[in-house]
């Protein structure tokens, strides 16, 4: 698989798209002005809960930031919900200096700064930072369901071979052999060949389809 080149993350950076949330904090206007300083288009900025549902769906951010001045739960439980859930990297500003809302944030899935002044630099950084971690978190998330796909297609394999032995009396070799075959011919991974077999056999308590 071909990776981008450094040169082409940033410019893939600097096209982002992002929702702001203007939460009660009072300077959504400064902070839209460092977004499009640093580069970024600011979709639309929204000030509800209702609003920010409906504008993910419209915008399809790349990028959800939402700006707080006392952040609650409700409020990240809102941001979850519209922008996490979508497949958004999700940020919270906080001009309040409190210790429990990065925990808070991180057991919601959204990453928290308290900053008191912001910069078009600062901006980017915490945004490019936010958006290689979730497509990190988001690769490694993939990973690992196939990686537990191959591992229950090797089980299922696993009992296949060893229903077909009883059955056909035949060596773990010959039923492997046979697996194989019908894989090829039909053109289906030999999980699925192995699943059929199954079932036809009435070995996984459920009727072929």
């Amino acid at each position: 698989m071909l990776l981008c080149t450094k040169t082409e993350l940033l410019e893939s950076l600097s096209m982002l798209k992002v929702l702001l949330v203007d939460a009660q904090s009072g300077r959504s206007a400064m902070v839209r002005a460092a977004l499009e300083d640093a580069g970024y288009a600011v979709v639309t900025c929204v000030a509800g809960a209702l609003d920010l549902y409906e504008q993910v769906a419209k915008h399809h951010p790349d990028v959800v930031l939402a700006d707080a001045n006392s952040p609650a739960r409700d409020v990240l439980e809102h941001l979850l919900e519209a922008g996490g859930r979508r497949g958004q990297p999700l940020l919270m500003l906080t001009r309040t200096d409190n210790p429990a809302l990065p925990r808070l944030a991180l057991e919601h899935g959204v990453a928290a700064y308290s900053v008191d002044g912001l910069s078009p630099s600062l901006l980017r950084s915490m945004i490019e930072l936010a958006v290689a971690q979730f497509r990190q978190e988001k690769q490694m998330r993939a990973e690992l369901e196939k990686a537990k796909r191959t591992l229950e297609g090797r089980k299922v394999v696993d009992r296949a071979k060893a229903a077909m032995m009883r059955e056909q009396k035949i060596s773990e070799d010959e039923a492997y052999r046979r697996l194989r075959e019908g894989s090829m011919q039909s053109g289906l991974p030999i999980g699925e060949i192995a699943l059929r077999f199954l079932q036809h056999s009435g070995e996984t308590g459920t009727k072929p389809a």
